[in-house]
């Protein structure tokens, strides 16, 4: 009869180590699929949606904040692999970036917006005051301005809540990106260069990550340096 392999305990504990590894890389793998997918997919749901144009409840682009939220939330995950987790998340990142940035209207002055107020009025009259129901006005010629006046309103106050807060976020994921490339380590920078390079294929958003970002990672002679 043959014998059984009898492995040392040395052996069997690397073995043990390098299958709970393994398992580790493929749980990790699959969680950042799944966060992936979520971005993807939120992002076209957030392109697909015009219900804010009517409606300033929905100007808040709430589906853009939700990823990025679950991007942040790799973060517990660093420890298991930096490489591939830092890339990954300033990869979905700039995604998202692009996302807001191409939805943002670039010739919308957000200081200076077309004139809109909270609630729309029917005018001045003994029976008219604002925010009452257009039912209620009584002069058909007057309740018809106004139903006009109130879906105007809704439009540009949707409108600038729209690009007040894609304006913000643009901002926010801006200062987040920096955040995430400062202090790194020269060929991990140059590996992150690579990746923005990579993602990014609208050139506004290229020329804002270098003026807003790349610039103050680079030396005089402006090639990158670890500040």
């Amino acid at each position: 009869m043959r014998k059984g392999i009898t492995l040392p305990l040395t052996a069997i504990v690397a073995l043990s180590s390098w299958t709970c590894a393994c398992a580790g890389d493929n749980n990790l793998a699959g969680e950042i699929k799944a966060v992936t997918d979520e971005v993807h997919g939120k992002i076209a749901q957030f392109q697909r949606d015009k219900s804010w144009e009517t409606e300033p409840a929905n100007a808040y682009p709430k589906t853009l904040w939700e990823v990025n939220e679950s991007i942040d939330d790799l973060h517990s995950e660093w420890e298991r692999n930096p490489a591939l987790v830092g890339s990954t998340i300033l990869r979905l990142k700039l995604e998202v970036l692009e996302a807001c940035f191409m939805a943002q209207d670039k010739t919308y002055d957000i200081k200076n917006p077309p004139p809109f107020s909270t609630v729309a009025s029917p005018g001045l009259g003994p029976d008219l005051w604002s925010g009452m129901k257009p039912e209620d006005v009584k002069d058909p010629v007057i309740r018809k301005r106004y139903e006009e006046a109130i879906v105007e309103n809704n439009r540009r106050k949707a409108k600038h809540m729209r690009e007040s807060e894609l304006q913000y976020l643009n901002d926010y994921l801006i200062s987040d990106i920096r955040g995430h490339l400062t202090g790194r380590k020269l060929e991990t920078l140059r590996q992150d260069v690579a990746i923005i390079k990579k993602t990014i294929k609208n050139p506004g958003v290229m020329k804002k990550i270098r003026e807003e970002v790349l610039a103050d990672l680079c030396d005089e002679n402006g090639a990158l340096a670890n500040k």
